[in-house]
C-alpha cells in the first residue's frame, strides 16, 4: 500500500510509484557513474593541492628563520652594480614593506611608514608622532 503523499502525486500529476522509483534508480546510476569515471581526477587534485601546501609551509619556515642571512649572502652575488643593488635592495624592502603593512592600512599610516623609512625630517615626521601618541591613548 502507498502511503498518502504517493497517493496524491499519482492523483494530481498521473506519476505512478514506478516511475518515480525508476527516476530515483536512474539519476542515482548516473551519478555514481559520474563520480567513478571523475574520482581520480579530484583524487590526484587533492593530493597536489596537500603536496604544495606543505612543500609552502617547509619554504616559509627556512625563508622567516634564515631570510635575512641567505639575503645578505645572495645579493652581493647578483651581476650589477653596487649602485643599483642598493637601490634593488630599497626597493625590494619597500614593497615587502607596503604588502605585509600597508594593505588595508589607512592612508596617514602609509605616509608615516614612508616618512620613517625615508628618515624625512620636518612636518611630517613630527606630524606622525604627535599623531602616534594621540592614538595610542
Amino acid at each position: 500500500m502507498a502511503p498518502a503523499g504517493l497517493d496524491w502525486l499519482q492523483a494530481h500529476t498521473g506519476v505512478t510509484l514506478a516511475q518515480l522509483q525508476g527516476w530515483l534508480v536512474g539519476g542515482s546510476r548516473k551519478l555514481l557513474e559520474t563520480l567513478m569515471s571523475s574520482g581520480g581526477s579530484v583524487l590526484m587534485g587533492a593530493v597536489g593541492t596537500l603536496t604544495s601546501f606543505l612543500l609552502m609551509l617547509f619554504v616559509l619556515f627556512f625563508v622567516l628563520r634564515d631570510g635575512p642571512r641567505l639575503a645578505r649572502q645572495l645579493v652581493p652575488m647578483l651581476p650589477i652594480e653596487e649602485r643599483s643593488r642598493a637601490r634593488l635592495w630599497r626597493h625590494l624592502a619597500e614593497v615587502t614593506r607596503a604588502v605585509f603593512m600597508g594593505i588595508g592600512s589607512p592612508p596617514w599610516r602609509r605616509a608615516c611608514w614612508s616618512a620613517s623609512a625615508s628618515r624625512s625630517p620636518g612636518s611630517l615626521r613630527r606630524w606622525c608622532s604627535a599623531w602616534s601618541r594621540r592614538s595610542s591613548r
